[in-house]
């Protein structure tokens, strides 16, 4: 079996909530990837602004991410 086929395999018994984890991370490996190639082509005001915005997906993701940590926890003290 392959390493993709491996991947793959593994995927289908991730829950929801470990999918959008490993999509963000995945996100951050294609940037991660590009970003070395970028940043040495672009000035220091448009790479403030890449950082921003890279910030505010972030605290949106953790907004996001908060609110799923608080109902987990909800559950948890029910049981």
């Amino acid at each position: 079996m392959s390493l993709k086929e491996k991947v793959v395999e593994e995927l289908k018994s991730f829950t929801e909530e470990e999918l959008k984890e490993l999509a963000a991370y995945m996100t951050f490996l294609k940037f991660r990837s590009r970003a070395k190639f970028i940043l040495l082509a672009m000035n220091e005001e448009e790479i403030a602004q890449l950082y921003a915005e890279v910030g505010n997906e972030d605290r949106a993701m953790a907004e996001e991410g908060i609110s799923d940590y608080h109902a987990g926890l909800k559950r948890e003290d029910t049981h």
